[in-house]
């Protein structure tokens, strides 16, 4: 949050000590000289309403901030009262004192060693009203940068009341570590940070938008779109085909550091080979800062993990993630230990909370063309819903999902990669997804291995009510008739393994009541009698229905006769 004391030898000195001074002579009142008067527009009661519906999200689960006022309070406060106190505060470039005071806390990082400051993850906790009007000021930032493409070339026309205020709660912001029952004396952040505020990633993208490394011929190409480095905050990638391309991204990176004061933390920085080696190519062939990079066959970025040396670059991801989700479900019934049989309405909720993000997570770009590699994710389901509803190893596989209403993980990853596909169709031509995925239909135009291949692969693999998937005509209307067939595929492979098993014999042919009171056939639903509250009678009737009690007509189907 504070500059090192001495900067360090990479940083350009000279040029921080003209741009302190060209600082220094900003004065505390601008002018807003953008076309559009993205910062100096008033408030509207709309503007409050289009806040609160983004806070909304996170109402329920945001920390408090010092001044002990929540998100849930801040949607009771009437639009036209914030209107006037959120002006009254830009005109006046003033913040309340309650607001500029924050809490820092920091969260040990998973493996981390506790005694290094460095393995601690840093959480603000700021007023929820600050963050709020925050929020507002970087909404018109982001207004700001779409029209201008990030960063205009007059950088200088930028000003206005929100712009003011702005600086001056990063001037003033008062933070407190927090560390148990201890708070530290009161400190500023030097470099204008707002840990945990809302216009924070807005003023980070305004501040790298400028870092557009130039071309090269050696840079990857998706539908004609030269791409050498991606960013997610202040995590970034730079790709290129040859070892040439890609020093000379690491040298622009480097010089654009210098200037900027951006301190690369090159002990994190790491260089991933896919395919064959060049014999050019040694430990010591790339550096950053004088430093040369390590090498790694394998790299998380944004959640998934890529490794090299596989036949599919998302192998490793598959087993991590498995892995993740075993340990997450295991845990969850570590609790009844404490509180008894865990009933199923509130397993499901679990699931769907802890151990529902992790299998099927990057399903929308790793297409499971490679059963294998989904089967251990599968385990995991299949034995949750198992112990869930008491149900034996051996018992039939469909009931997990027609008791429970939940999807196969299979299927769900399919649908899922669906309505990926109808967000990639929905963009415009110049966004980076869209470009890959014309990228892709080139591809497989041309008959190679591609995202969309493989999306057509695995709808092709689907066993009942096969759906129709046309790779050559696609638009909105046919992907969502498509999801719908796919969901529809689910219910009749499930209704089918009933009908076909003399164990589902009782079974076959249920109706619920939908909302509006009507009985229907639901092939999968969390049933009625999973909701009984005594576990002893609720494992009988699961005994009974699903015919996995402990009667010779079940038993002698596993063993010898």
């Amino acid at each position: 949050m504070n500059p090192p004391a001495i900067l360090p030898l990479s940083f350009d000195e000279a040029r921080h000590e003209r741009i302190a001074r060209l600082v220094a002579l900003i004065p505390g009142i601008t002018i807003d000289r953008t076309q559009g008067q993205f910062f100096s527009r008033p408030f509207t009661e709309k503007d409050i309403e289009d806040a609160k519906t983004q806070i909304a999200k996170h109402a329920a689960t945001s920390a408090q901030g010092p001044d002990r006022v929540s998100y849930v309070d801040i949607g009771m406060i009437p639009n036209d009262e914030l209107v006037r106190l959120f002006r009254a505060c830009v005109e006046a470039r003033e913040s309340p004192s309650a607001w500029l005071l924050a809490k820092i806390v920091g969260i040990l990082k998973h493996h981390k060693p506790g005694d290094d400051p460095d393995s601690y993850r840093i959480i603000g906790l700021e007023s929820d009203l600050l963050k709020t009007l925050t929020l507002l000021a970087a909404i018109c930032l982001r207004a700001w940068m779409a029209k201008n493409d990030i960063i205009p070339q007059s950088q200088n026309s930028v000003g206005g009341p929100i712009f003011d205020w702005l600086r001056k709660v990063c001037s003033t912001l008062r933070y407190r570590v927090s560390l148990e029952d201890e708070l530290s004396d009161e400190f500023c952040s030097l470099t204008g940070i707002l840990a945990g505020d809302s216009a924070s990633p807005d003023l980070w993208n305004a501040f790298l938008g400028n870092f557009r490394p130039p071309k090269h011929k050696d840079d990857i190409i998706l539908d004609g779109t030269a791409i050498g480095n991606l960013e997610h905050a202040d995590d970034m990638v730079l790709v290129s085909t040859s070892p040439e391309g890609m020093q000379l991204k690491l040298q622009c990176l480097e010089n654009y550091s210098r200037e900027n004061y951006i301190l690369v933390n090159v002990s994190k920085t790491f260089m991933m080979l896919d395919g064959a080696c060049p014999a050019t190519v040694n430990s010591s062939t790339f550096t950053l800062n004088g430093t040369p990079i390590k090498w790694t066959d394998n790299y998380t970025y944004v959640g998934v993990t890529f490794a090299s040396g596989h036949r599919n670059i998302f192998a490793l991801h598959y087993e991590k993630k498995a892995a993740k989700a075993k340990s997450v479900a295991g845990s969850i019934f570590s609790v009844e230990s404490f509180v008894g049989s865990l009933p199923p309405l509130q397993g499901l909720r679990l699931y769907n909370a802890r151990v529902d993000s992790h299998l099927p997570a990057a399903c929308k770009v790793a297409i499971d063309v490679a059963m294998p590699l989904l089967k251990p994710l599968q385990a995991v389901q299949h034995t949750f819903l198992q112990r869930l509803i008491g149900l034996n190893p051996r018992a039939m596989r469909a009931f997990l999902f027609s008791e429970s209403g939940l999807l196969p993980l299979a299927y769900r990853r399919i649908i899922l990669a669906l309505r990926y596909l109808l967000y990639l169709l929905s963009l415009p031509s110049h966004h980076l997804a869209a470009c890959a995925w014309k990228d892709s239909q080139q591809l497989f135009y041309g008959g190679k291995a591609c995202w969309l291949g493989d999306l057509a692969i695995v709808i092709q693999k689907i066993p009942f009510k096969k759906p129709i998937f046309n790779p050559l005509d696609v638009d909105p209307e046919s992907v969502k008739a498509l999801i719908d067939e796919v969901a529809l595929a689910t219910a009749e492979h499930v209704d089918e393994a009933l009908r076909n098993s003399s164990k589902a014999r009782l079974l076959c042919g249920r109706k619920h009541q939908n909302e509006d009171g009507v009985l229907e056939h639901r092939a999968l639903a969390l049933r009625p009698y999973l909701l009984v509250p005594e576990p002893k009678h609720r494992k009988a009737l699961v005994a009974l229905l699903l015919a996995d009690h402990t009667l010779a007509e079940v038993r002698l189907r596993y063993h010898p006769q």
